[in-house]
């Protein structure tokens, strides 16, 4: 996925407009928000940054840019189980309209993930992004990053885990 990883992060990333006003204050913001990121994670981004050859520090704008770009958020979802449903089966529907810039949807990946700790589960999103914007577990548990409206203008905070690193937590833990 490293031409998908590239081209995101030069024609997509780069571009929404909160990062591209001031490249050097998302860059300092992932910094501080990246300290919640799990080691093993943060190995893994490193080691894709590598690999990918891209600037780490770029991966890390990626792998918090709900955090830096908190206002963005326009997603949704539908969920109907039970009598809802033929058989009563469980289904889950989410939308994921971030800014298309640069051809973003022309580059989603479905990753499944067997760890040897934890449960086996599939996340969807884009290249080189240790965490989950969307995923499933094998136990049928569904996370999913969704729109966000507070009255209150505070910054998210960034003494905890990133949103998409913590999503992967609970699909790999409960």
């Amino acid at each position: 996925c490293g031409d998908s990883l590239r081209h995101l992060i030069e024609a997509n990333l780069k571009k929404l407009p909160a990062i591209a006003k001031d490249p050097d204050a998302a860059v300092a913001a992932a910094r501080r928000f990246a300290a919640g990121i799990p080691d093993e994670q943060l190995r893994e981004l490193r080691a894709t940054a590598a690999a990918a050859g891209v600037a780490e520090e770029w991966l890390l704008v990626a792998a918090t840019v709900i955090e830096i770009y908190e206002d963005a958020k326009a997603c949704a979802a539908v969920a109907a189980w039970g009598s809802a449903t033929f058989g009563g089966e469980t289904i889950v529907g989410r939308n994921l309209d971030w800014f298309d810039l640069g051809a973003l949807h022309e580059h989603g990946v479905v990753v499944v993930r067997h760890p040897d700790d934890g449960r086996a589960f599939l996340s969807c999103g884009y290249p080189g992004l240790p965490g989950v914007l969307t995923g499933m577990n094998s136990d049928g548990v569904f996370t999913a990053d969704l729109v966000q409206y507070s009255k209150a203008k505070s910054a998210p905070r960034a003494d905890g885990i990133p949103v998409m690193s913590l999503q992967r937590l609970v699909l790999e833990r409960c």
